[in-house]
C-alpha cells in the first residue's frame, strides 16, 4: 500500500532524510498485511484484513481490474480482463499469467485454506454456544448469517418451547374452548376477560420476564383449574336456561280439546314418550293391509299418517314440558 509512494519519494529526499532500509522494509511489510484490496467506484480502495470479511477471500464480484489478493508473501494484482479471462501479476515474483475466475478462486481458497478453516470453526463454535445457551432469536439469526457467509451449512434447530411459550399456548387453547362452548355471550366475555392477556412485553399476571420455566407451568395449571371450574358453571347455567325455555304443561294441553286433557294430565313423561313412539310406528305402516283404508286414496292415506305424526309430536312436546316442570 505504501511501497509505491515510498519508492517514488525517496529519490527526491535530502540525504539526511533518507530512510534506513530496515524502516522501508517495515513499511513494506505493513502494506502487505491486507487479504484483498478492491477498487471503489469513486476512486480509492477498500481493504480487507480477514478471510471472513468482504464475502470471503475469493468473491467473484471483486475480480475486477485494479483488485489485488494476498498470495505467497505478496499479492496477485488483476491487471486486466480479456475475453472473460483475468490477467494477473504477482507484485513480488513478477509472475504474470492469464486465468479464469474459477481458477483464481480455487488458487486463493487453497492458499488461505488454514485461515478459512479456523474461521469456520470459530463461527460454528460461536453458533453452537449461542444455541446451547438459548440466546435470543436475533443473536442466533446474526450468527447464522455469519456462518452462511463463511460457507457453513447450518440447519436451524427449533428451540424447545420455553415456559412462557407453553403458557401462551395453554392460554390460546383455553380461549378456543371458550369460543366453542355452548354458553351465553355474556359468560364468554367474562371468561375471556378473566384470562391473563399477553402484551408485546409479556407483562402482567403470570407474564413477568424473570420467572423460571416451572413457575410458568405452575401458573398455567392454576389458570386451567380456575377456567375449567368457571366454564363448567357457565355450561350448567346455559343448560338450566335452555331447559326452562319452552311452553308449560298447560300451554301444551291448550292445543287439544278439553275432554282429552284429563287423560294427558295423568300420563307421566315416560308414558307419553312410549305412546308417541308407538303412534309413529303405526304411522309407518298405515295403509298396509288395513281393511278400513282399502277404499281410501293415496292422499287420504298420507293425511292419516300425518295426523298420527302430529299426535306423536304433541305427546313428545307434552313430555318435555312435564320434565321441565319436574326440575
Amino acid at each position: 500500500m505504501l511501497q509505491p509512494f515510498i519508492d517514488a519519494l525517496i529519490p527526491f529526499m535530502p540525504g539526511y532524510l533518507e530512510l534506513p532500509e530496515s524502516y522501508v522494509g517495515l513499511l513494506k511489510s505493513a502494506s502487505h498485511r491486507y487479504i484483498k484490496r478492491v477498487p471503489k467506484a469513486g476512486g480509492g480502495y477498500r481493504y480487507f484484513y480477514h478471510v471472513g470479511h468482504g464475502s470471503g477471500v475469493a468473491h467473484e464480484d471483486h475480480f475486477v481490474p485494479g483488485a489485488s489478493f494476498r498470495f505467497d508473501g505478496g499479492h496477485y494484482h488483476i491487471k486486466s480482463e480479456e475475453g472473460g479471462k483475468l490477467v494477473i501479476e504477482h507484485d513480488e515474483t513478477k509472475e504474470r499469467k492469464t486465468v479464469s475466475k474459477t481458477e483464481l478462486r480455487s488458487m486463493l481458497t487453497s492458499h488461505h485454506e488454514p485461515a478459512i478453516k479456523a474461521h469456520r470453526e470459530k463461527v460454528a463454535g460461536m453458533l453452537a454456544e449461542a444455541r446451547a445457551n438459548k440466546a435470543s432469536p436475533k443473536q442466533i439469526a446474526k450468527l447464522e448469517a455469519r456462518a452462511k457467509a463463511a460457507g457453513i451449512k447450518t440447519t436451524t434447530k427449533k428451540q424447545a418451547p420455553t415456559g412462557i411459550d407453553r403458557l401462551d399456548k395453554r392460554i390460546a387453547k383455553i380461549k378456543e374452548e371458550i369460543e366453542a362452548s355452548p354458553i351465553s355471550e355474556d359468560d364468554k366475555a367474562k371468561l375471556l376477560a378473566g384470562l391473563p392477556e399477553k402484551n408485546p412485553k409479556r407483562k402482567g399476571d403470570g407474564y413477568s420476564d424473570g420467572a423460571a420455566d416451572d413457575e410458568y407451568d405452575d401458573y398455567g395449571d392454576m389458570v386451567e383449574r380456575s377456567f375449567k371450574r368457571d366454564l363448567n358453571d357457565a355450561v350448567k347455567r346455559a343448560r338450566d336456561t335452555s331447559s326452562k325455555a319452552g311452553p308449560s304443561v298447560e300451554e301444551v294441553l291448550s292445543e287439544v280439546p278439553e275432554y282429552q286433557r284429563r287423560a294427558y294430565r295423568d300420563d307421566t313423561a315416560s308414558e307419553l314418550r312410549a305412546k308417541a313412539k308407538s303412534i309413529r310406528k303405526q304411522a309407518e305402516h298405515t295403509g298396509d293391509d288395513d281393511p278400513s283404508l282399502r277404499f281410501k286414496t293415496a292422499d287420504q292415506i298420507a293425511q292419516r299418517k300425518a295426523e298420527k305424526h302430529r299426535d306423536a309430536t304433541f305427546m313428545e312436546r307434552l313430555a318435555d314440558a312435564k320434565d321441565r316442570a319436574a326440575r
